[in-house]
């Protein structure tokens, strides 16, 4: 009989041991040196590929009284043997008070997840696990612009539509005292001053060129940092300047002949939508996703 009592003994503890293992919700969590703003460490240590289900994270103070939860929708999902953290931000916090943390976290099996996780039953279009930007929490947009990629794309952009700006005046003054210049005009300037043919402006640099350009320096991004998409981005307004002005020219040419125009205009759809193309991805690169 006391053998018996031993095993069960044993088993017991055995059980216990392999429970307090196979915790998909593991955690820990540190307050930011400048007291706005906390993170969290999730470590899914389930061997039942049971996933982690998180729907929000509460701050406490040290007499265990509560003093902000945050909620997350969609939930933060980590996967067995994975890790994952996010950060809780709130700048009007007392964050020296803080002292505690907990998360609102269960298993969910990965039939769940799976379900769960896909897009059509996603809710907000923010993804799991990323850090929380509002955009009227000006310490949020603080932490954004405090990466120097977001700069640099920024001031490139700017830098970019002014060039453009003083450009296109100065070509409109000339347009007015010159006619389209001779074969010796280098390829830089004939294609942004809208003199090569349209077709040609399309179909080599806009779409050829261009595939080319994006392929290249999108490798390269991603090997030495973001901060390349600068190169496509003018390459992308060069062409595309180019193929406004020579649609113009070419309406122009077919409006004198009394002939019909539609592809200049079908041009200068191809140039608006190719630029709000170019400013999503600065916006996808602004936020990290690349």
């Amino acid at each position: 009989m006391k053998k018996l009592l031993g095993i069960v003994v044993l088993s017991l503890l055995w059980c216990n041991f392999s429970i307090a293992d196979d915790n998909p919700c593991s955690f820990t969590w540190q307050a930011n040196k400048v007291k706005i703003w906390a993170t969290f460490f999730v470590e899914n240590k389930s061997t039942s590929s049971q996933v982690a289900k998180i729907s929000s994270a509460t701050i406490y103070t040290k007499d265990d009284q509560k003093m902000y939860t945050e909620i997350f929708d969609p939930p933060i999902y980590v996967k067995p043997f994975s890790k994952k953290q996010f950060n809780v931000v709130n700048q009007e916090l007392m964050w020296d008070l803080a002292a505690k943390a907990s998360i609102g976290c269960y298993p969910i099996t990965l039939g769940m997840y799976e379900i769960e996780s896909k897009p059509e039953n996603q809710k907000t279009k923010r993804k799991a696990g990323d850090p929380v930007y509002n955009s009227a929490d000006p310490v949020a947009l603080f932490k954004l612009f405090r990466n120097p990629v977001a700069w640099i794309v920024i001031v490139a952009i700017v830098g970019v539509a002014v060039f453009v700006t003083i450009i296109n005046k100065r070509t409109i003054i000339i347009k007015k005292k010159t006619v389209r210049k001779s074969s010796s005009e280098n390829i830089i300037e004939k294609v942004w001053s809208g003199n090569e043919t349209m077709s040609k402006t399309f179909w080599l640099y806009c779409v050829v060129i261009s595939a080319a350009v994006a392929v290249v320096f999108g490798t390269i991004s991603a090997l030495y940092g973001n901060w390349l998409f600068l190169i496509p981005s003018i390459y992308v307004v060069w062409a595309n300047v180019g193929l406004w002005k020579s649609s113009n020219k070419y309406r122009d040419e077919k409006l004198k002949n009394r002939k019909p125009y539609g592809w200049a205009t079908a041009a200068k759809v191809y140039v608006v939508l190719n630029f709000l193309t170019t400013l999503s991805q600065a916006g996808f690169i602004l936020r990290g996703d690349f």
